[in-house]
């Protein structure tokens, strides 16, 4: 069986129905050949690969093989493909017995195959080939990833980008794409970062408040080669764990109210204390934004309307969070007058009450309605007086007691 023996000089074998083998064929004078499996029935594909790195696609020049022999006039085609996979042309056999075939120069592979009636069947043989010189992005390779451990949690460490040809020198042309969005479609962005690189040599580059899959690309100008690599397909940018003590500590500088360290109560309810969890997005497992139960509508230690800064950048998360509570703060003293208005007599609440309904309000329980607030008022006879609202909104109630219970 032929596969890998031979991509030491540039080409690997396969076949969709069976691996390839040498056998004898009396019909062909330079018999051995390389046949399909079944014999001389089943297709060829070969492929061809950088001999220095045969994991890299290659491409070829002064192509050639023999193949039959053949009893019939179209019986068997041959179908040229490029790096990506894309078909460059096709043919079948215009002759019968052994016929010499010439592919086009830049494939990356071909298949060859029976498609009409060849009672014999056939092989190849004779295969010559130039492989072209490759330009091959070496650094980084697929599924590197490269966590937020830098500037507070904020940035990537340098990372290394390399784009190798072994047959030129001069500029290279790299560009990143960045992708991401939620495991249910949300939040999707994209961002591409191009960037001159010198062949064979490597840069470095770093990645500030945003993160996800990277697809790698890198191209020569003509006075370089003037060659395409094959795209590193993926590599990632993820999240880091933050420690408790700089997340608490962050939260309580944005915020001097009646309770001080009441974010670090939401964060901890919202979720659990964490910007980024590990988990799988797009197939990798990694440390990726923490999402809401519904695929991703709200992201990150305070919970914020999905978007890319929110995701990725845990300061602008708990910045948007604090002034998010703080509209909430402004809501409950605006519904706390509607509801004195409305009830005569009723004393004010204090400030840490005024933080009870603001967290009601900041939470999933949230209503505009003044009987499903945190508290509700209380007449009887002349007096009137506040009290908690277990009877229209016990859920609310519980989420800012869970807030309240979880405070660091």
């Amino acid at each position: 069986m032929i596969t890998t023996q031979y991509q030491a000089r540039g080409v690997i074998f396969s076949g969709s129905t069976g691996i390839p083998f040498i056998t004898s064929d009396s019909a062909n004078p330079t018999s051995p050949v390389l046949s399909g499996d079944p014999q001389f029935e089943g297709p060829i594909t070969v492929t061809f690969v950088n001999p220095n790195n045969p994991v890299a696609a290659a491409t070829t020049n002064n192509n050639g093989f023999d193949a039959g022999f053949f009893d019939t006039v179209g019986s068997t085609s041959v179908t040229y493909f490029d790096v990506n996979g894309n078909v460059i042309s096709s043919e079948t056999n215009t002759a019968l017995g052994i016929e010499h075939f010439t592919p086009p120069n830049g494939i990356h592979s071909f298949t060859i195959q029976i498609v009409g009636s060849e009672p014999a069947g056939f092989a190849i043989d004779n295969l010559a080939f130039q492989i072209q010189p490759q330009l091959v992005i070496k650094q980084p390779k697929v599924n590197d990833s490269f966590p937020l451990t830098q500037n507070d949690f904020l940035s990537t460490d340098n990372i290394t980008f390399e784009a190798d040809d072994d047959a030129n020198s001069g500029h290279v042309n790299c560009s990143v794409l960045m992708e991401y969005q939620t495991s249910g479609g949300r939040g999707a962005f994209q961002t591409t970062d191009t960037f001159n690189s010198v062949l064979n040599s490597t840069t470095t580059r770093t990645y500030n408040s945003e993160g996800g899959r990277l697809t790698v690309d890198a191209s020569e100008p003509a006075n370089s080669g003037g060659q395409t690599a094959s795209p590193v397909k993926f590599a990632f940018v993820v999240g880091s764990p933050i420690p408790d003590a700089t997340i608490t500590a962050r939260l309580v500088s944005l915020y001097n109210g009646a309770t001080p360290n009441l974010l670090t109560g939401i964060a901890a309810v919202e979720s659990s204390y964490r910007q980024f969890a590990s988990r799988t997005l797009f197939g990798f497992s990694g440390s990726w934004p923490v999402e809401s139960f519904d695929g991703g509508s709200h992201i990150g230690l305070m919970q914020m309307p999905v978007n890319k800064t929110d995701a990725w950048d845990w300061h602008a998360n708990t910045r948007d969070g604090a002034n998010l509570f703080a509209d909430k703060l402004r809501a409950a003293r605006r519904i706390e007058g509607r509801i004195r208005k409305q009830t005569p007599g009723l004393p004010r609440l204090t400030d840490i009450q005024i933080e009870n309904m603001a967290v009601v309000l900041y939470g999933p329980f949230a209503s505009g309605s003044l009987d499903m607030q945190y508290y509700i008022p209380q007449v009887t006879g002349n007096t009137a007086q506040w009290i908690i609202n277990t009877a229209n909104n016990p859920n609310g109630v519980n989420y800012a007691d869970s807030v309240r219970n979880s405070v660091r």
